[in-house]
């Protein structure tokens, strides 16, 4: 009976222990918090990728985060951004993140550049490096001058200018640098002409070709001026030299 009992007894609590054993191991096992964490986790990702994929006007291609299985995964649209950069670069390098924006027209853009910096790090590009990317230094030798780029990253191609004060590029009315002389449309290649003008008041003033390209500032009657010209359009065009000589009634062709 004693043998009996304390078999019952060893086995009842090796059973209990078994239990109690098999529950402490299941709850260390099982964060009480985890599942909530990944709901979040899956809720924040789901709520970023959403806003970047949520398109007010069709679009012919979707930004590439839109079809990256990797941005389902990652809980901020910045961590995912910065996904790809490279580990080793140079100081002052630019590398683009991987969020995308794209345009009606089919053409996408990064949304973000990142530089790479002396301690180590990317952080993100600030407007004057953008700026100076695109128009090139401001300093004492282009104090003054005006430029010019189309931002491509939007719905429609917008036409911007700078002015460079005091070593940084400045947003400005002003079109052009007093005086100048600039072609004020490049043509294209089915129909090549273009327009030139002269820079009046901030803006451009239009004038002929032989004007772009024989200033009359500084002439005197009997002056020659020859440059190549385009005449007609598309695989018809060609090009010419045309010979102007100075008047006192302004440039008159002398040879074609």
């Amino acid at each position: 009976m004693n043998r009996f009992h304390f078999g019952f007894c060893g086995s009842f609590f090796a059973l209990v222990c078994s239990v109690s054993l098999s529950a402490f191991i299941a709850g260390c096992s099982d964060d009480p918090t985890s599942a909530e964490e990944k709901d979040a986790h899956s809720n924040s990702t789901k709520n970023w990728l959403e806003k970047e994929c949520t398109m007010e006007v069709p679009l012919s291609k979707d930004p590439f985060q839109c079809s990256d299985p990797r941005a389902k995964k990652i809980a901020s649209k910045e961590q995912y951004d910065m996904l790809d950069l490279p580990t080793e670069a140079e100081v002052d390098d630019r590398f683009p993140g991987l969020l995308e924006t794209c345009v009606v027209w089919g053409e996408c853009y990064p949304q973000n550049i990142y530089r790479f910096r002396e301690d180590g790090s990317w952080t993100l590009e600030t407007n004057s490096e953008y700026l100076e990317n695109k128009l090139g230094p401001c300093d004492s030798s282009t104090q003054g001058k005006i430029g010019h780029f189309k931002e491509e990253r939007v719905n429609y191609l917008k036409d911007l200018y700078f002015k460079c004060s005091d070593g940084l590029w400045q947003e400005t009315d002003e079109h052009c640098d007093e005086g100048s002389y600039g072609i004020v449309n490049e043509g294209n290649p089915k129909y090549p002409a273009k327009e030139y003008g002269r820079c009046e008041n901030g803006d451009w003033v239009s004038v002929s070709e032989v004007e772009y390209y024989c200033h009359p500032e500084n002439l005197q009657i009997g002056d020659i001026c020859s440059y190549p010209s385009i005449s007609g359009w598309g695989v018809g065009a060609t090009e010419k030299t045309l010979t102007y000589i100075y008047t006192e009634n302004g440039w008159e062709l002398v040879q074609e």
